[in-house]
């Protein structure tokens, strides 16, 4: 699917999550969809979400994030899938998807993402 079908499919579900009530962690799911796309930095460390988590198929890096904005919500109980991706992106070594090695996702994205862009990829997330 293109960059351009999946921001459309985006900005979608965001749509019809805002019309039922859905979380989209008071982002924008299209500029979330950006900023997993885009290197965030030229220097080492820091790299695109997309280029260890795919859309779908398995990598050796890091989880799928198909389905994320389901299954996020049953990873820890009693933790939401809002709050479960916020602490992930934040803190990457604080929980460790089953078959993944720990200690391999960046922890500089807490501190280069500001809040909103953090709200944005959430709100991307939870679209998927």
């Amino acid at each position: 699917m293109s960059l351009r079908k999946h921001s459309i499919a985006a900005f979608s579900i965001a749509l019809v999550l805002a019309a039922c009530g859905g979380s989209q962690a008071g982002g924008d799911p299209v500029a979330g969809e950006e900023i997993f796309r885009t290197k965030l930095e030229d220097e080492p460390g820091r790299h695109a979400c997309s280029e260890c988590h795919s859309l779908g198929a398995i990598s050796p890096y890091a989880p799928p994030v198909s389905f994320i904005g389901k299954d996020a919500g049953g990873r820890v109980e009693g933790m939401s899938a809002e709050d479960y991706l916020r602490q992930s992106i934040i803190d990457p070594s604080a929980f460790i998807a089953e078959g993944y090695r720990d200690n391999i996702m960046p922890k500089v994205y807490g501190e280069i993402l500001t809040e909103e862009e953090i709200d944005h990829l959430i709100a991307y997330l939870l679209t998927q």
